[in-house]
């Protein structure tokens, strides 16, 4: 119970957090690997509706798939770790502490630490 509690709470955490993010992205973002064309910026922009406005975390994380083994796209990789959430709890949790030490505002936010200026 106390398991399904957390899991709870996580995803309306990462869910309320990943609402806010920016949908507009282009080429020069870094947020995005500078070697992503266009098409792959909808793909990943669909994978954000398919998560956010879809409720379809499944389709979200086949789409993201190939874009998060590039560290630059950081971005793509918020995605996965936030619609990974619901069915893998502890990859999820790995890959948001890796983009925290990173400094990404959004994995931030939804470990809870401050960026430090």
């Amino acid at each position: 119970m106390k398991k399904l509690f957390y899991i709870t709470i996580i995803t309306m955490v990462l869910s309320a957090t990943a609402w806010g993010m920016d949908n507009t992205t282009n080429t020069t973002s870094i947020d995005l690997s500078q070697k992503i064309s266009k098409q792959d910026i909808k793909k990943i922009n669909l994978a954000h509706a398919y998560y956010i406005y879809g409720g379809n975390p499944k389709r979200a994380i086949a789409l993201l798939k190939p874009y998060i083994d590039d560290k630059k796209n950081i971005k793509a990789r918020y995605i996965y770790a936030s619609a990974l959430s619901r069915y893998d709890l502890n990859t999820s949790l790995t890959m948001l502490k890796d983009l925290t030490d990173e400094g990404y505002p959004y994995a931030m936010e939804t470990y809870g630490e401050k960026k430090n200026l």
